[in-house]
């Protein structure tokens, strides 16, 4: 039987709840079978768009204006054979683009390509990434992103993003000098139909972040847990169909 995959956003989740009761249910909360009633790779596909990202060598390109945007963020929803969960799909990714791109143009920010190859491994077969790839400037600098669109068990809390943090600081910015003085970071789109939509970016200031072996035992911890709650709640025959 195939179960679910922990994916970077239940990792820092599940790091930042102390281990026991809490951490095991909300483990059991993220693996009980759901329908996903949509996604945001639409505004994830149109990221460059929405930042400005120059292409090649040119980085005084006028910023495209919205109206140009939100059809390329259409044609990139899925044609769900639900009316109602095509709409949705629709909605969230085009007020959630237009907040952050609006918020860009507010506070001045800007990006550029950067490809980084690091990776958290946690398995044999399987590796995480904790940021996208720009590298964003403000007043005061460069910054290491990632963007978050969930409205739900999204890095609402403190906790998951300095975990977030910790590894953009370990995997990225500490392995080269030319990342020296660059800030790792979130920039989480959130909200509703009901309270609108706001996009919030949180710097680390440095402090408070695990050391490496402090990230190492947490997802060791969480990974200890998560195959644990798996197997009580799937048991070992449905797991692999076998009962071995």
């Amino acid at each position: 039987m195939l179960t679910k995959s922990l994916r970077n956003i239940e990792l820092a989740r599940f790091a930042g709840i102390p281990r026991g009761e809490k951490r095991d249910k909300a483990i059991q909360d993220y693996m009980k079978p759901a329908m996903i009633p949509w996604s945001y790779h639409p505004v994830r596909k149109n990221l460059p768009l929405i930042l400005n990202v120059p292409v090649g060598m040119y980085s005084d390109e006028p910023v495209q204006p919205w109206h140009q945007i939100e059809p390329q963020i259409i044609r990139s929803c899925a044609n769900y054979a639900d009316d109602e969960r095509r709409r949705q799909q629709r909605y969230y990714n085009i007020e959630k683009g237009r907040s952050l791109y609006d918020f860009c143009l507010d506070k001045k920010l800007s990006f550029i390509d950067h490809d980084i190859k690091a990776k958290l491994r946690i398995s044999q077969n399987q590796s995480l990434v904790f940021w996208h790839n720009y590298l964003g400037k403000d007043e005061n600098g460069l910054f290491l992103n990632f963007f978050d669109f969930r409205t739900n068990n999204g890095l609402e809390d403190e906790e998951s993003r300095q975990f977030f943090f910790s590894i953009q600081k370990w995997l990225v910015i500490d392995q080269s000098v030319d990342m020296d003085g660059i800030r790792p970071s979130i920039t989480r789109v959130d909200g509703s139909k009901k309270k609108g939509f706001k996009t919030v970016h949180y710097l680390s200031n440095g402090q408070g972040l695990y050391t490496p072996a402090e990230i190492a035992a947490l997802v060791e911890e969480v990974l200890e847990d998560w195959y644990r709650v798996e197997r009580e709640i799937f048991g070992p025959e449905r797991l692999t169909g076998t009962g071995n």
